[in-house]
């Protein structure tokens, strides 16, 4: 049916628009309108059908608004007038697939709802119809997208499990992977944080954007629980995806702190760092001392010492600790010290950080390391000692060690004859000299001497004294050692002695026949380390034997024993080797008694004589040296006479066949000369020694030179000025190619010195060395003056008779030299002793001494003389009874010009008393007349007295049973009384010997004790004014005895004992003992240098020189028969 056109006429009533439209046919449609509502008031026509609404609905709004997750979303728009009914389809052509529909009122007020297939994109049609159900045209009007699907899940989770030491934050998580959203797209992530896995108990779902990692900070978690990390993505519609977890446990090993200690100096810094706990770690101090960055643990020391606590403290207000020392840097409490020999001191340190640890860096001594207990050096020393704290930091000391030194060698002298008699050289070019005298100008006590010349002094490596000892040869090996052989003993023993670098020892002691003479004067070495010695040996018969012997490093074999008749003298003087064949020469007696010059030779199983040689017939000829040249001919020299009987110098040549003589020399037509040794250059030069006449008769030294053709004298020479003759002995040379002649020179006194000289072309005394010594002498007291003159009173025995002279002796050093300002005796007779056992000096400079002198009786006197400054008088001259003995042996003067003197004194029954005697000015008075038991000796040895003009004596008194008490008795000006009564052993003898106040008036004595042994000690014992004990208790070994004979101070308050003690051989050392407020040590430890064995040394006086900062120390030492006056001082 054709389409009828609508006519549309409208009627306004009271606002509301009314719009009749014919539809045609008799049809007629009635719509309302007012704003967006639209009613339809459709009459029920019978006309014809009319065509639908000419627009489709308008869509306003769609909600949810697409994309949504809802299928039912509600869609709202604008229907025209004519729409009573809005029907929505996903359908385009609306026929079908409706999915919602409502009237226009629904439309246009709370919109027709829809229903849509889920996660699709829905196109979305909509067909208005009018109220006769006329369709518009089917319109597309929008989209919808539904997505209800989530995104993927994270792909991996890092760290899946993990342990992590803070409670304030979950571990840095890191994501990966998954979070593909195949709908509307991915928007963000979210995680909780819970104790069960995906629970949001700790930390509720929380995005974490779009990054990758996330750490949750502001957390307050529990220590050692499990923890759960949970992730998921979310799209754009807010669709989850599955959750990935991940967990920890928060966990922490035990808090510690490093370092736990520190020790800095002032504004220092250390750093501090924790271990374990759970972070964050804050670090804090006990005190404001120094600061400290709380989170880096940096502390700086303040500008001050002290201590402080640094604390590390955790999130759970764990708290470990550390301390901290600030101290200044470490000093030594000395920065220099200066030391005696042997001295033992321990040195400190303040500051730093003990424990101080001790170090020698240079020179030497030896130190305890954690103690700082050093020991000084037997010698002079200059060392350097570091104390070293326990970081690092560290101090030096510098020591001086000091030694005693010679200061006064003094007696009344006698020269002792010495000859150098045999010259070698080690492999190393030292040159040794050997040879001997007596120390007696009779030449009794003789002794062997060696010296060595190591290129720049000679030093004494041996005296070896006996009853006849003579030196005669040296020789060295080529292992370095050094032989000797000569002559010792009563009956004369051919002895050799060996020295190994260190010490001698004594390899072979000879004799053809018990109590017969037997000497050695020759050695040489081959080179296969054997030692051969030649000489001669006598028989009981009488008869004298050529002799020469092997040594083969462990054994001794006579290789020769040669006469050249039967029943006559021989003895070999000379040997040499070329390094296979030995060669010996000396002389030989034939049937008529002439003497031959003989050469033997040794070839290593015969010998063989190559050489017999006489001058003249019946005139002797002597062989005494060999040598070898380069060239290994072999030279001989000697002497022979002619037939006026004079001696001629000779030296013959061996060219392997035949002898010829290449020299026959004197000085002097008609004198003496005789040649002693040969040495080669090792070329063609030979150089002879020995000595010559000049006309006067005088012996010159000679040395002369052979170089293969002709020969020259160079070396002529007659000792010193004054001098009377000269001899060579020995020649050799060293590596360096000089040569060295050895002999002696005989003095215008007679005294013969050793000489040693050295030159080719030219020559110098290298070594003048004797022994000079008093028959006897001895120190016995020191004292100082106030203009610093230091005197020195002992003894001498002059030795001038068949019977000594004993000289009381007082000698002043002035402080450059010793000068005797008294030598006096009561009598001249012989054997009249006098001695100066004590001196002191007064206010006013006066010098008095004490002792005794015998008279012509032999009767001893107690002596006191006073020295004004210029001249001597004797003030006191005391026998307590006369013909009985009196003797001096303390002396001391008090402030107030009163002079006391102390001794023993025996009475007309012969007991001896210990006796004290006053001098007031002008007359002496005895104030003290003391046995300890009566009728048993006493004797009072030394004084001392105070400020307050109290008295103390020391000595010693025996008791009823014959013991020595060791006695101090004290006098107050009024009365005596004894303050110390003392044996280390009770009814064993003890001895009080010296006294010594220092300035606090504390009194020192010294002396010596015996022990149940019956050994004595050395005993030092202090008074501080109400008791007594003992500070030293000495002996240098257990069982031998000491005594301690003098005390006194130095400036530094430093105690300085001298005496003696015995070592286990029973000889006798010069020992002075120190003490440094520390410990006691052994500063001087001397044995006298002799091989007798009765030799001794012992010190006697000390006196500290207060001007000059010296010890000094007197005493005697002893070789065996003489002793001599000695004095050393010690800086």
């Amino acid at each position: 049916m054709a389409s009828i056109p609508n006519k549309i006429s409208s009627i306004l009533i009271m606002g509301i628009t009314i719009l009749i439209i014919a539809t045609g046919c008799g049809k007629v449609e009635i719509t309302f309108h007012s704003k967006k509502a639209i009613f339809d008031r459709s009459p029920t026509l019978t006309t014809a059908a009319f065509i639908g609404p000419a627009t489709p609905p308008t869509l306003l709004n769609i909600n949810p608004a697409s994309p949504s997750t809802s299928t039912t979303p509600t869609l709202d728009g604008l229907a025209t007038t004519d729409t009573a009914t809005v029907k929505l389809f996903t359908s385009s052509t609306c026929a079908s697939n409706e999915i919602g529909s409502g009237s226009k009122d629904e439309w246009e007020t709370g919109g027709i709802s829809v229903t849509l297939i889920a996660n699709t994109a829905s196109q979305i049609y909509v067909q208005a119809y009018d109220l006769i159900g006329n369709p518009s045209i089917c319109q597309s009007i929008t989209i919808y997208q539904h997505d209800s699907n989530g995104p993927t899940p994270v792909d991996s989770l890092s760290p899946g499990s993990a342990t992590l030491n803070m409670l304030s934050q979950s571990p840095p998580m890191n994501w990966a992977g998954g979070a593909v959203d195949a709908g509307i797209g991915f928007d963000h992530y979210e995680y909780s944080i819970g104790t069960t896995n995906g629970g949001t108990n700790i930390v509720d779902w929380t995005s974490a954007g779009t990054s990758t990692s996330t750490t949750a900070t502001g957390l307050s978690l529990t220590p050692e629980t499990f923890y759960y990390f949970n992730l998921r993505a979310i799209d754009l519609l807010g669709n989850l995806s599955t959750v990935t977890t991940a967990s920890w446990q928060t966990h922490a090993e035990a808090l510690a702190i490093a370092p736990t200690s520190a020790n800095l100096l002032p504004r220092d810094s250390q750093t501090f760092s924790a271990t374990g706990g759970y972070l964050p770690i804050i670090y804090s101090l006990s005190i404001a001392t120094g600061s400290i960055n709380s989170t880096t643990g940096q502390y700086t020391s303040p500008n001050d010492v002290g201590n402080v606590t640094v604390y590390a403290t955790d999130d759970t207000a764990t708290q470990v600790s550390a301390t901290v020392n600030i101290a200044l840097v470490i000093v030594a409490t000395t920065s220099s010290k200066t030391l005696a020999t042997n001295e033992k001191y321990q040195f400190s340190a303040t500051n730093g950080f003990p424990a101080y640890t001790w170090l020698i860096t240079s020179g030497s001594g030896s130190i305890d390391s954690s103690t700082g207990d050093y020991i000084a050096p037997l010698t002079a020393n200059m060392a350097t000692i570091r104390t070293t704290d326990i970081e690092g930091y560290f101090d030096n000391i510098s020591i001086t060690t000091n030694e005693f030194v010679e200061s006064d060698r003094w007696g009344l002298f006698n020269e002792f004859n010495f000859r150098a008699r045999a010259l070698t050289r080690d492999s190393a070019g030292n040159i040794y000299a050997g040879g001997g005298g007596g120390d007696r100008t009779d030449g009794s006590f003789p002794h062997w001497i060696i010296r060595k010349w190591d290129g720049s002094s000679w030093t004494t490596i041996e005296d070896y004294m006996g009853s006849t000892n003579n030196l005669y040869a040296l020789t060295s090996d080529n292992a370095g050692n050094i032989y000797a052989a000569g002559v010792t003993s009563g009956y004369p023993k051919w002895t050799v002695r060996k020295w190994n670098g260190t010490a001698w020892s004594t390899i072979d002691e000879y004799q053809m026949e018990l109590n017969q003479e037997a000497e050695a004067h020759a050695l040489t070495a081959d080179n296969f380390g054997n030692v051969y010695t030649a000489g001669y040996a006598r028989n009981t018969a009488g008869y004298y034997f050529w002799i020469v012997k092997k040594w083969d490093g462990s054994s001794w074999t006579v290789i020769d024993n040669y006469q050249l008749a039967a029943n006559k003298i021989a003895q070999a003087s000379a040997l040499t080797s070329d390094g296979t064949n030995i060669y010996s020469t000396g002389c030989a007696q034939d049937a008529s008694n002439y003497f031959h010059w003989i050469v033997r030779k040794w070839d290593g199983s015969s010998w063989s004589t190559i050489g017999d040689y006489r001058y003249v017939a019946t005139k002797a000829s002597n062989g005494t040296a060999l040598t070898l040249d380069g060239n290994g001919y072999l030279y001989t020299s000697g002497y022979v006479r002619d037939a006026s009987n004079y001696l001629h110098w000779i030296v013959r040549k061996w060219d392997g066949s035949s002898w010829s003589t290449i020299d026959d020399y004197q000085l002097s037509a008609n004198k003496a000369a005789f040649s002693y040794a040969l040495i080669s250059d090792n070329g063609n030069n030979v150089y002879a020694g020995g000595y010559a006449q000049d006309a006067s008769g005088a012996p010159h030294w000679i040395v002369k030179k052979w170089n293969g053709s002709s020969w020259t004298t160079v070396d002529d020479y007659l000792g010193e000025p004054g001098s009377s003759a000269a001899y060579v002995s020995a020649l050799t040379t060293d590596n360096a190619g000089s040569f060295y002649a050895g002999g002696y020179v005989v003095e215008a006194s007679g005294a013969e010195h050793w000489i040693v000289r050295t030159g080719d072309s030219s020559w110098n005394t290298s070594d003048n060395f004797s022994m000079t010594a008093s028959i006897s002498a001895g120190v016995n007291a020191l004292a100082q003056d106030g203009a610093s003159n230091i005197y020195a009173t002992g003894w001498a025995d002059d030795g001038s008779g068949v019977y000594d002279y004993g000289h009381w002796i007082v000698r002043r050093w002035n402080g450059s030299s010793w000068s005797t300002i008294d030598d006096f005796r009561l009598s001249i007779n012989e054997d009249i002793w006098a001695s100066a056992n004590a001196v002191t000096v007064d206010g006013s400079g006066s010098i008095y001494v004490t002792g005794y002198a015998t008279d012509d009786s032999y009767y001893e006197h107690w002596i006191v003389r006073k020295w004004d400054g210029s001249s001597w008088s004797t003030i006191d001259d005391y026998q307590l009874e006369p013909t009985k003995k009196s003797v001096g042996h303390s002396i001391v003067a008090d402030g107030s010009g009163i002079v006391y003197a102390s001794g023993q004194a025996y009475d007309i029954s012969n007991y001896a008393y210990w006796i004290v005697r006053k001098w007031d000015g002008s007359s002496w008075s005895t104030i003290d007349d003391y046995q300890l038991e009566p009728t048993k000796t006493a004797s009072s040895n030394s004084l001392v007295s105070d400020n307050a003009g109290n008295i103390f004596i020391a000595g010693s008194a025996k008791d009823a049973s014959n013991y020595y008490h060791w006695i101090i008795r004290k006098w107050d000006g009024s009365s005596w009384s004894t303050i110390d009564d003392y044996q280390l052993e009770v009814g064993y003898d003890a001895m009080a010997f010296s006294l010594m106040r220092n300035n606090d008036g504390t009194i020192y004595v010294t002396g010596s004790a015996k022990d149940a042994s019956n050994y004595y000690h050395w005993v030092i014992r202090k008074w501080d004014g109400s008791s007594w004990s003992t500070i030293d208790n000495y002996q240098l070994t257990a069982d031998g005895s000491a005594n301690a004979y003098s005390i006194t101070q130095d400036g530094s308050g430093n105690l300085y004992v001298t005496g003696n003690a015995n070592d286990t051989s029973y000889i006798s050392h010069w020992i002075v003992r120190k003490w440094n407020g520390q410990y006691w040590s052994t500063v001087r430890d001397e044995v006298f240098s002799s091989t007798f064995w009765t030799r001794s040394a012992t010190g006697n006086a000390l006196i500290y020189d207060t001007l000059n900062d010296l010890i000094y120390c007197g005493g005697q030492r002893e070789d065996g028969w003489s002793s001599d006056w000695y004095v050393e001082k010690l800086p």
